[in-house]
This record gives C-alpha cells, structure tokens and sequence, in this order.
C-alpha cells in the first residue's frame, strides 16, 4: 500500500529548478518530484509519491557506488554519482544524481554552501586564509539564493521572510562581536539566529562526523557551548539550552 506524506514547506522552492528533482524522506519514500523529472522518467508524480525512490532501479548500477552513498548518507554529508536507472519506457537511464541531505529543524540556514566549492567544504586539512573568506561568504551567498527562491513561491504560509533571512544571514555571528560576516554583537544579532547558532555548533558542526574531524560526544559539546557563553553564544540562551539536556 501507497504511503501518503506532505512535503515539508522548506523544500518547496527547490522544485522550481530546471534539473530534475526528487525529494525524499529520511526512508527514501518520495514526498514529490519536479516537471523536469516526470519529463525526463516518464512517471507520473501521483503515481509515484508515496513509494520508495529506488523503484526505478535496473540493478546494473555497481554494489561499490550504491555502498558509497549509504556512508555518505549516514554521515549526513551530500553525494554524487552515476545510477543506471529504467524510465516507464524502460530505457535505461545513465543518470548524474545528486543527493543532499537537510536537517529541516535548521530552517536550510547553511543553503548557501551549495554554492561553495566541494574541495573547500569538505577539505580534510586546515583552510587557508583565502580558502576561509570563500567559506566565510556563505551566509550571503545563502540570502541571495533565499530571495531568488521567493521570488518565485506564493504558498499560504509565507507571511515574511525575515525571520528566514536573519537566520541565513547571522546564524555566524558571535555574541563577542568576533563572527562574520558582519561582526554584530550582542542583542545586534537577531534573536532567532542566536539560537540556530547554538543549534548548528551542538548538533551539526561538533556532534556529526565531518572529513576534516571526528563528532564529538553530546557531553563534550555542551561543555564546549558552556565555556563560549557571553564569547560565541548569548550567555542565557547558551544557559537555558544547556539546562535542557
């Protein structure tokens, strides 16, 4: 039987691209897919939503590449390769994939490295100075990539983007007024990125596995945001996010 599940609000915006797209849930049941990827394919999206994304498999895509994006995947790191799919026809596909997980509880306040380079991101070393001011234009590059998306979105639920935006835009802002890219301080930072700020140290950046660091135990990384109060975090947000643990 068919599962039947709603799309979360925040992913919305990519359909609208030209490349065909395909949204999933965590299972790898699809929540909904572009016109570019029904063109492409042949299915129908209302016969497709609601079942496993690898039903389009020819079983001639090799165990090494489906082994390489399972590790991916568990490290919640993106991933790109080549699958031998079968459109309805059941001409075979060669098709380029992409897959980028998204945590929707960050409200995508990292989207703007889409447009960094890979061997930036995911460089195992230490980032050079020039290297570091390329990471460090993301939050812009992801408010550019926030209104162009907008432009084109119309949903109910959309009353402001603002409170979006600041996030994207602040969320590496530092209390002590040493962040980027603005180098805001204090209550100058809004509010709701603040809190993401501790959110994406805690459970992004210290507790996931990364190519340049090991995750850290949950204990540790509270500590860390413990002794960076009134430094990198608002002292009381850091207090009452701290006491909830």
């Amino acid at each position: 039987m068919k599962t039947t599940l709603q799309l979360p609000f925040q992913l919305k915006g990519f359909l609208e691209l030209g490349d065909a797209v395909l949204i999933t849930d965590s299972n790898h049941i699809i929540l909904d897919v572009n016109d570019t990827y029904q063109k492409v394919t042949g299915f129908e999206k209302s016969k497709i939503i609601g079942v496993k994304a690898g039903f389009i498999k020819s079983n001639l895509t090799n165990k090494e590449t489906y082994c390489s994006m399972k590790d991916s995947l568990k490290q919640q790191i993106p991933w790109s390769g080549i699958f031998v799919n079968r459109k309805k026809s059941g001409e075979l596909w060669h098709s380029s994939i992409t897959i980028t997980p998204f945590k929707i509880a960050s409200i995508l306040h990292d989207i703007g490295k889409a447009g960094m380079p890979e061997g930036i991101l995911y460089k195992p070393g230490a980032l050079s100075i020039y290297e570091r001011k390329i990471i460090e234009m993301h939050p812009l590059t992801g408010a550019d990539i926030l209104n162009k998306m907008s432009k084109e979105i119309n949903y109910d639920f959309i009353k402001s983007m603002e409170v979006a935006e600041n996030i994207i835009l602040y969320h590496h802002e530092k209390w002590d007024g040493t962040g980027y890219p603005f180098q805001l301080k204090g209550e100058q930072i809004p509010l709701e990125a603040r809190v993401v700020s501790i959110v994406d140290v805690l459970f992004d950046a210290l507790t996931t596995c990364r190519p340049y660091k090991d995750s850290w135990p949950e204990g540790k990384a509270l500590a860390f945001i413990d002794e960076n109060k009134g430094k990198h975090f608002d002292p009381l947000i850091a207090e009452t996010f701290i006491s909830l643990f």
